[in-house]
């Protein structure tokens, strides 16, 4: 890991730019409106929204699907659509053939 820095950089500016840089309110707490954002928890290096179902509300909207499969060569949309992919190997193909190294 390297550190850089012009030959005219001006450390002491930089330090102090970053000293005045976080504002003096940073410690101040405002309470949420209601319906504004959702509550983020940070537990360590993750996140969480203990107010959403499974703790993350980008979730809300996701489309949640369980096997089987649909088949070799096949793929399901999130509204259910399964449709053939084109331009693939034969099942048999694909187990048999050297080039997938199966």
């Amino acid at each position: 890991f390297i550190h850089y820095h012009p030959e005219d950089w001006n450390a002491e500016k930089v330090n102090m730019d970053n000293h005045y840089r976080v504002p003096s309110s940073w410690n101040e707490f405002t309470p949420r409106r209601a319906g504004g954002i959702e509550h983020l928890e940070v537990i360590e290096s993750s996140f969480k929204e203990p107010e959403c179902e499974y703790e993350w509300c980008g979730l809300r909207n996701a489309v949640i699907s369980s096997g089987p499969a649909p088949g070799y060569g096949k793929v399901m949309s999130a509204g259910g659509v399964v449709t053939e992919l084109e331009n693939i190997p034969t099942e048999e193909d694909f187990y048999t053939d050297e080039q997938y190294d199966l």
